[in-house]
């Protein structure tokens, strides 16, 4: 944008309004001045605008504890009117993050956000409402039917896991077949392609995180906002097979070619 485009965004935003004040923070983003660009934020979010208080919640969660509870209640907020924040509020649920796990809220929040009209939102429930069998299909859905489809769904279809074989004691290994369907491993597949990248190294000495050659595949990581629904029944399903928390590592998919390690 230029400089005319700025200022007459400028005066959009001092007037009031708050889209102008959401695209002028944004822009401010860009230019790494943050203190500002938060300020706009807030007075979009003091105007009610359910998107500024998403973006908002954003930058705060994760941040030390005041700022994160903050972030939390912006989140929460803006599930009422902004679909990717409902979307994020069903994943949280559904994963157990920020509060104990709670299904009936996870769906219901997800299909809030697919009757806001959010893509990932109503290919989930089409996935989870058909077995997995249709989430490649675009179909479009009259209003109300998001609910229809989230009544559909069969969570304890979702939560059977197959016996583990145990070929191993000492070391410790089983196996399990079908630990997942293949449209799961297909899902995972199409959230991971876009995001893979080598593979890093945790020194668990220090801290730090590097790439070597002790390591060549490659991963796509997801933080606590990325996951989806999917990822989260998937997560439980480790967890029942295992015997061990679901509240272990931060969700990776992970890619091997021949050869690396």
């Amino acid at each position: 944008m230029d400089d005319i485009g700025e200022k007459t965004l400028r005066k959009r935003a001092e007037a009031g309004e708050a889209k102008a004040q959401i695209a002028l923070a944004q822009i401010l983003e860009a230019q790494a001045q943050d203190e500002e660009a938060i300020l706009w934020l807030q007075r979009a979010v003091n105007s009610g605008d359910c998107h500024a208080k998403w973006l908002l919640a954003k930058r705060y969660l994760g941040k030390p504890p005041k700022k994160s509870e903050e972030g939390t209640a912006l989140l929460l907020s803006a599930a009422d009117g902004d679909a990717e924040a409902a979307h994020v509020v069903a994943s949280l649920l559904a994963c157990g993050i920020g509060a104990p796990r709670d299904w009936g809220k996870a769906f219901e929040y997800l299909t809030r956000s697919a009757e806001l009209g959010f893509p990932p939102a109503r290919r989930e429930l089409i996935f989870l409402a058909t077995g997995g069998l249709a989430h490649e299909q675009e179909r479009e859905h009259p209003a109300g039917d998001w609910k229809t489809l989230c009544d559909a769904i069969d969570l304890s279809a979702w939560m059977a896991v197959p016996p583990r074989k145990m070929v191993s004691r000492d070391p410790r290994i089983a196996i399990v077949e079908g630990a997942a369907s293949a449209a799961m491993y297909d899902w995972f597949v199409e959230r991971a392609k876009p995001r893979c990248r080598r593979a890093d190294v945790l020194d668990q000495a220090s801290g730090e995180i590097f790439q070597s050659e002790v390591r060549t595949n490659s991963a796509a990581p997801f933080n606590a906002l990325e996951v989806d629904v999917i990822f989260a029944i998937m997560r439980l399903r480790i967890s029942m097979l295992t015997g061990l928390s679901s509240e272990f590592e931060t969700t990776n998919v992970l890619h091997y070619s021949v050869g690396q390690i």
